[in-house]
């Protein structure tokens, strides 16, 4: 069974297909001598695409119901056979009306970690790609909070970094995404970070 917040697919509505999944960031650097260094830096979770039809009696409510999620601008849980539950947040919402009784949708739904509606919320086409993505939109509880500030000094990696302010290194894709860095293998001494 597919649900998406308080609404359950039917039989007759279930998306043609599913694309779920992810990427994993790493660093590889080649040294002379044949040898590598391959540092797995976190995996992240793409965009999940449902597309589908709303069919019979109900098309027309069904398609309301998807619209008001998307209006509330407010995380969802996903629940899809085979795979974990997953909050996500609706970003994208397209339904081609045929008739009351045919509706075609195209939904883009982006996983996030928490259902808090507090929580600060990156937009871009994917996760993976948000490591260059800049904040879009960030509730205005998150925004009167003073945020900290880290200076990179000799021999700071991002993972230290993460395991000083989180007790968790493996956060440091928290510190990559607020501060746009395109390589988090590689960070100037100097440089001022923002610790969300």
């Amino acid at each position: 069974m597919l649900k998406l917040g308080n609404f359950t697919f039917s039989v007759d509505d279930y998306p043609t297909s599913i694309q779920m999944g992810g990427t994993s960031l790493t660093s590889i650097q080649q040294f002379p001598g044949g040898r590598k260094s391959v540092q797995l830096l976190g995996n992240f979770l793409d965009t999940i695409s449902l597309q589908g039809t709303f069919m019979y009696q109900g098309a027309v409510s069904k398609m309301n119901k998807i619209n008001d999620m998307w209006m509330k601008k407010q995380p969802v849980l996903l629940t899809a056979p085979g795979f974990s539950p997953r909050y996500v947040l609706i970003t994208m919402f397209h339904p081609t009306y045929y008739n009351d009784y045919q509706i075609d949708y195209d939904i883009s739904l982006e996983p996030i970690d928490s259902a808090n509606s507090d929580a600060v919320i990156y937009s871009s086409s994917s996760a993976a790609s948000s490591s260059s993505s800049s904040p879009s939109s960030v509730s205005s509880a998150q925004s009167d909070k003073v945020q900290q500030k880290y200076t990179v000094k000799s021999g700071d990696t991002l993972w230290g970094i993460a395991q000083k302010f989180y007790g968790d290194g493996s956060q440091y894709t928290k510190i990559v995404t607020a501060n746009n860095i395109k390589n988090p293998s590689v960070i100037q001494v100097g440089t001022v970070l923002i610790i969300p």
